[in-house]
């Protein structure tokens, strides 16, 4: 991989990361060893994606939730 798209180590912020194509990209980010901050709405979807990736232990992450 070319040094100017690796991914190990960089921040990547997520919106919408509890469903669908953002639960997707935290989850491949993880693995690919990005720290990550997940922001969705209120709710248990993007929770259990912080749970999956704390499991993992790929990455490091910071969950965080919009308010109305």
């Amino acid at each position: 991989m070319d040094d100017a798209l690796a991914i190990a180590g960089r921040v990547a912020i997520v919106t919408g990361a509890g469903n669908g194509l953002g639960r997707a990209e935290s989850l491949a980010l993880a693995r690919a060893g990005a720290r990550l901050v997940l922001n969705d709405l209120p709710g248990d979807a993007v929770q259990a994606v912080a749970d999956a990736v704390r499991m993992s232990d790929a990455a490091r992450m910071i969950a965080f939730w919009i308010r109305e």
